[in-house]
């Protein structure tokens, strides 16, 4: 009952990103709406419950996010899934700390690697299809934008986790021993 309850909670909080990502996209205006919230929730999931399981769920979110995206399928679920993959990966071997520039660095990292090979199966994906087609400019200026807010919404979000973390007294980082095997 332990785990279907878990299980039960985990799909309620992935669609919960999933509707405030799709929420973010098409109710904020310009700016804003490239604020990339699965980057930012898969980053802060790495960052605080250090787990393998953010790539597991970052290829349920983006296979959930392909259902309703115009792109052809299988671009954003692989370049989220390689992005988040590549950025638990970097986190536990080179970044291996906490504090706000790290969570920085990682964030920008993985919502740059994605943007990156977003662009990159976009780009093979032409090379088959004369209807696909994807200016430079049209590409990178939006990137860009992602990555910046991404970056700094995720660096905001953690600050105040840490700061909420200090003023209840708790551990800032959960232990996978609390959680069992879906942690």
């Amino acid at each position: 009952m332990k785990t279907f309850i878990k299980l039960f909670g985990a799909g309620i909080g992935m669609y919960g990103i999933f509707f405030a990502h799709t929420a973010v996209v098409y109710l904020l205006p310009y700016p804003w709406r490239h604020i990339n919230i699965i980057m930012i929730a898969l980053t802060l999931f790495i960052v605080i419950r250090q787990s393998g399981t953010s790539v597991w769920i970052a290829f349920l979110l983006h296979f959930l996010l392909e259902l309703y995206r115009t792109t052809p399928f299988g671009v954003m679920l692989f370049a989220g899934t390689m992005a988040t993959l590549f950025g638990w990966y970097a986190y536990h071997t080179i970044v291996t700390n906490r504090s706000w520039y790290a969570v920085l660095f990682l964030s920008i990292l993985m919502a740059g690697l994605y943007r990156l090979l977003y662009g990159m199966v976009w780009w093979v994906a032409g090379l088959f299809t004369e209807s696909l087609s994807i200016s430079a400019h049209g590409l990178i200026i939006p990137s860009l934008i992602e990555v910046g807010l991404s970056g700094g919404s995720t660096v905001l979000i953690y600050g105040l986790f840490v700061a909420w973390r200090r003023y209840t007294k708790k551990e800032l980082i959960f232990s996978p021993a609390e959680y069992g095997p879906f942690s």
